[in-house]
């Protein structure tokens, strides 16, 4: 989505001075928050085991604006306790996520799954 319309979203944006244009650009182009928090964490990690500490004050700030980031979504989703339960589930959907994308990079043919009208259609034609 991003290749196919974030320079035009942000161009007519720029053009007609369009806002709503602009947060669709920047929406496009920010990745997902599973794909900031995983070099977070781990330059975390690897500051914190290096005993670095400009770099783990500097990932330490990342991880806790990420963290107030996600804090304050889900106050104000309204949720509540239910919403803060679900965001425990975080880690293993960022690994899913992970794997998910790694495999999809690998694999650069796509196929298009065969749907139930399709195969009614093709087998009656």
């Amino acid at each position: 989505m991003a290749k196919l319309h974030a320079t035009r979203l942000v161009r007519d944006a720029f053009r007609l001075r369009d806002r709503v244009r602009l947060d669709l650009a920047l929406d496009l182009l920010v990745p997902p928050l599973s794909l900031l928090a995983v070099p977070v964490a781990a330059g975390l990690a690897a500051a914190l085991a290096l005993a670095s500490g400009a770099a783990t004050a500097v990932f330490g700030a990342c991880a806790f604006f990420l963290l107030a980031y996600v804090l304050r979504g889900w106050m104000v989703s309204g949720t509540g306790a239910r919403g803060l339960l679900a965001l425990l589930c975080a880690p293993a959907f960022v690994v899913w996520k992970l794997a998910v994308l790694a495999v999809r990079s690998r694999s650069k043919e796509w196929v298009r799954t065969t749907r139930e009208d399709q195969g009614a259609s093709a087998t009656s034609a």
